[in-house]
């Protein structure tokens, strides 16, 4: 293994996460956990066990990152408003409700 590579649990069946997917929910982690500011790069990667090339040949700046994670959850809340009617909110307690359930829980 690369002396540089994150290290890995070796767990049986265990579901490889893309390292694109481990970057965007440690955003999203610092942002819930300390709020926007505290979203710095170095942070992230810590966070995500990846090195900074990595993060920067997904995402070359902070900005583009933040605009992914931003997107991502006007997806979950448009899916929400206009998903199958048993999925949808007509609320905004409604709505809370409904992202506090969603995976990675977005902390509204």
């Amino acid at each position: 293994m690369d002396s540089h590579a994150p290290d890995l649990v070796d767990v049986p069946d265990a579901p490889v996460i893309p390292v694109r997917e481990r970057i965007l929910h440690a955003a999203l982690q610092l942002i819930q956990d300390q709020g926007v500011h505290a979203m710095t790069q170095a942070k992230v990667c810590d966070i995500a066990g990846v090195r900074h090339s990595h993060l920067t040949y997904y995402f070359p700046t902070r900005v583009k990152l933040l605009k992914e994670v931003v997107m991502r959850g006007t997806e979950a809340v448009l899916h929400l408003l206009d998903g199958p009617e048993h999925l949808r909110v007509n609320s905004a307690s409604e709505l809370r409700t409904a992202l506090a359930a969603l995976p990675g829980n977005p902390g509204l």
